[in-house]
């Protein structure tokens, strides 16, 4: 352990538990409040790059704790910290380990078609039911996403990463698209994907190329 951290065991001590799944986010929150808590995380300050080695302004700024994305930036931090005042820890990273699983879940409910934001998927595909099992959520959040994201015969197949066009949290219809190989025009070989907007009534092409 480093000299500059050895007056603050206890704050040490709740830190390890936080990355190691034993302190919930409300308590490490309501830790953070707390002095030396402050203290001990800007310890290590170099005035040169005060944003760079304030760690207390790392974990709490722009970070919502209330969340499992805050949360899981949050670990990251605090093990980063831990690692400079060289206190041994498991590294366990609960909070991180649970983002990584629902960001797979978030992207097995979708189509290779699709690449939607997290927010679309949480607000507009998935079930608000909490007692609905994994199995449950991705069986109805599939049903959803037929729902919203429809298309005449097949679906896209997107040259690059898919680029659905979504207006008023409205997904436009899919029309079809056509081939563009005119080499005098376009050194690349390319695709058109026309869509129509419901929201609007008009229509909207989005072009890739290879």
């Amino acid at each position: 352990m480093r000299p500059e951290a050895a007056p603050y065991l206890h704050e040490l001590g709740v830190l390890v538990a936080f990355i190691e799944g034993r302190l919930e986010g409300v308590a490490f929150e309501q830790a953070l409040q707390k002095a030396p808590m402050q203290a001990l995380l800007k310890v290590f300050i170099n005035p040169l790059y005060p944003a760079l080695t304030n760690y207390y302004r790392q974990v709490t700024n722009d970070v919502d704790l209330s969340t499992q994305s805050g949360l899981a930036q949050a670990e990251l931090k605090v093990e980063e910290f831990l690692k400079l005042a060289e206190v041994g820890f498991q590294p366990v990273k609960p909070h991180f380990t649970a983002l990584s699983k629902f960001h797979s879940f978030l992207h097995s409910v979708q189509p290779a078609y699709l690449d939607l934001p997290m927010e679309f998927i949480l607000e507009h595909v998935l079930p608000k039911d909490v007692t609905l099992s994994e199995a449950q959520k991705k069986k109805l959040g599939k049903e959803r996403i037929k729902e919203l994201f429809k298309y005449s015969g097949k679906p896209p197949q997107w040259i690059q990463s898919p680029e659905w066009p979504i207006h008023g949290d409205v997904p436009s219809y899919f029309i079809g698209q056509l081939p563009i190989k005119v080499p005098e025009l376009f050194h690349d070989n390319g695709a058109a994907y026309l869509f129509f907007d419901a929201v609007s009534g008009g229509f909207e092409t989005v072009t890739q190329f290879y």
